[in-house]
């Protein structure tokens, strides 16, 4: 292997100085799979910047390259927009075991967050938001980048007074295009994900359907495209968006909550099926709505933010909690024999695991014609991200899931594991013990999962958020479930098949 082959594989941006050399770490902001974010001190000028840190060893396997490559998308894409709604990155620092991504701190919290905070707001509050997103999503455009994955997590305000720039972040999914360049891979979250995106052949303007998604939901509070599975989505976003007033709730202007005639028109010219004939990021900042002309200012139905509050409730709890179980529940052995099992189904080496790879890998150690549709529903089950495979930690969590599942008996014992005081409930030093989360974070999950109201977490809220419907949702027993993936593990083809 070559000097420059071996450089490759172990940096991803190229070595650097240390870190330290140049920032001072303040607190953590917050933590992930792969590493985490601190607020950090600029040695030489006193300011204040968000660090992403990335911990490269987290990178297992067949990951590993896919990551990488990804990586460096995102950092080339983030550095090359600027522009005052869009994140900024300004620094990259790297070593053997780590990259730096060193960025601009943004302490308003995230868009949805906000709106719930408020507790009621207007479409002239949604219009000045929306505005600086089109604007934002014009440079993108005129860059020939698509983002992919624009949701209103990917929204962050750059602090919490009311004139708060909003930026849009996480550019992992984003990609360059050249003139008349199609993508073809399913990129994106179920909800916000264009038709054509769907069909495999796509380009920048699948942001504004995600756009014109978001504009919805800020507005009435839910999903124009909404169903109990992925595939009911697709189902449901494939049909279309009919813009006329109606009863009840689905994917047309719902009678029982009502907004202006102009936001509905542009909402309607957004999610317009034909890419070609949906308006532009340009023509949206020459709408009228946008433009602030006759748009109310009275407050929105409260009905808005209830909806709202049961459509973005996270299980942020549940997926800590089974990756904290992986690790403390899970043997070598086990462990081992997983990742044989991904290393076998990955073909193409991507790091994820296609419905495509299953059924190839199905076809060839039980040598018996595979049921694609349930195949598809399996797949659904276990992907998280609803990128339409299975990362290596998605496979994880969902195997967890499913041998929790199966014995009450070990949920108990992994709910007696996390409560250290042994008095049967999780309090909050107890979880920021055992998932290693900032109490902040923790607080909050709490609150998600907790019932009764008493700021802990008992036995049986653990049950029912770790059993039933939760696991269903990660990788239960529906249909079989993971069932047929974990029987992979246990064939003896996988490993003389490596």
């Amino acid at each position: 292997m070559s000097d420059v082959d071996s450089q490759k594989d172990l940096y991803i941006y190229g070595r650097t100085v240390e870190i330290s050399t140049k920032y001072e770490f303040i607190k953590v902001l917050g933590s992930g799979q792969y590493g985490k974010a601190h607020s950090a001190r600029n040695l030489e000028t006193g300011e204040v910047f968000a660090v992403k840190t990335i911990n490269k060893s987290r990178f297992r396997f067949s990951d590993r390259k896919y990551q990488f490559d990804a990586m460096r998308n995102e950092i080339a894409i983030t550095r090359a927009l600027q522009h005052p709604n869009i994140i900024t990155l300004f620094e990259v620092y790297e070593n053997e075991t780590d990259l730096h991504l060193v960025m601009e701190l943004c302490q308003g919290g995230e868009l949805f967050d906000r709106i719930k905070a408020k507790k009621q707001y207007s479409e002239l509050q949604a219009q000045s938001v929306l505005r600086q997103i089109a604007s934002a999503l014009v440079c993108l455009h005129q860059n020939k980048i698509a983002h992919c994955d624009l949701k209103p997590d990917n929204f962050l305000f750059d602090g919490p007074n009311d004139d708060a720039k909003v930026k849009i972040i996480d550019f992992g999914m984003a990609r360059a295009l050249r003139r008349r360049e199609y993508l073809k891979h399913l990129r994106g979250t179920p909800y916000y994900i264009a038709p054509e995106v769907l069909e495999g052949q796509y380009s920048e303007h699948c942001d504004m359907w995600s756009f014109g998604v978001v504009m919805f939901v800020m507005l009435f509070g839910f999903p124009p495209f909404h169903g109990n599975s992925d595939q009911e989505i697709f189902d449901s976003i494939r049909k279309g968006f009919q813009p006329e007033v109606k009863a009840g709730w689905g994917p047309w202007f719902p009678s029982a909550l009502t907004v202006s005639t102009s936001a509905q028109d542009l909402i309607g010219r957004l999610l317009t099926k034909d890419p070609i004939s949906r308006l532009s990021a340009e023509e949206v900042l020459d709408h009228p709505w946008i433009q602030g002309k006759d748009v109310p200012s009275h407050p929105l139905p409260l009905t808005v933010v209830s909806n709202l509050n049961n459509f973005i409730k996270k299980t942020r709890f549940t997926n800590e909690v089974l990756s904290y179980l992986t690790q403390n529940t899970m043997s070598t052995e086990e462990y081992l024999a997983l990742a044989r099992t991904f290393r076998f189904i990955d073909k193409n080496n991507d790091g994820t695991l296609s419905c495509e790879e299953f059924r190839q890998a199905l076809q060839e150690t039980e040598n018996r014609p595979v049921n694609i549709e349930q195949l598809q529903k399996i797949v659904e089950l276990a992907d998280l991200d609803g990128d339409g495979t299975i990362s290596w930690k998605e496979l994880l969590l969902a195997t967890t899931a499913r041998r929790l599942a199966a014995k009450e008996d070990r949920l108990w014992a992994s709910f007696k594991n996390i409560d250290l005081d042994g008095d049967g409930r999780l309090s909050v030093d107890e979880l920021v013990q055992a998932l290693n989360l900032p109490e902040e974070t923790v607080r909050g999950m709490i609150q998600e999962v907790d019932i009764d109201g008493n700021g802990f977490v008992d036995y049986e809220e653990f049950l029912l958020i770790l059993s039933d419907a939760q696991l269903d949702a990660v990788g239960g027993e529906t249909d079989g479930g993971l069932g047929q993936i974990n029987e992979l593990v246990a064939t003896p083809v996988l490993e003389r098949g490596e």
